[in-house]
């Protein structure tokens, strides 16, 4: 399964750059994804929201948007919400820089 993610993922930033991934693209992406998805079940069984609120929480919690329509209330959820943005962030932005540099050295140059 890893091995189908990785590929996967490969053959997008190709798609997508013309050049291939950088060396930490993979793992950074991989990283990202399985924050959202320990986000979402996170949220879910703690809030009790439904997966999909759950996830939407996560996303704008990462994007660093807080629209403020939903918010933790227990303390670990509130704890884990300190580490996914530090985590989110710092990593959502290693990947967007990357695919940024990508482009420019590749399709677009």
């Amino acid at each position: 399964m890893k091995k189908i993610i990785r590929r996967i993922a490969s053959k997008l930033h190709i798609h997508l750059t013309g050049i291939e991934p950088p060396p930490g693209f993979l793992p950074a992406l991989s990283t990202l994804l399985s924050l959202l998805t320990l986000g979402t079940f996170i949220y879910s069984s703690q809030e009790g929201w439904s997966l999909f609120d759950s996830f939407y929480f996560t996303v704008i919690t990462i994007a660093t948007v807080g629209y403020g329509d939903m918010y933790p209330t227990t303390t670990y959820s509130k704890a884990f919400t300190i580490f996914l943005i530090f985590m989110g962030v710092w990593i959502g932005l290693y990947v967007i820089s990357s695919i940024a540099d990508s482009l420019q050295k590749g399709k677009y140059n």
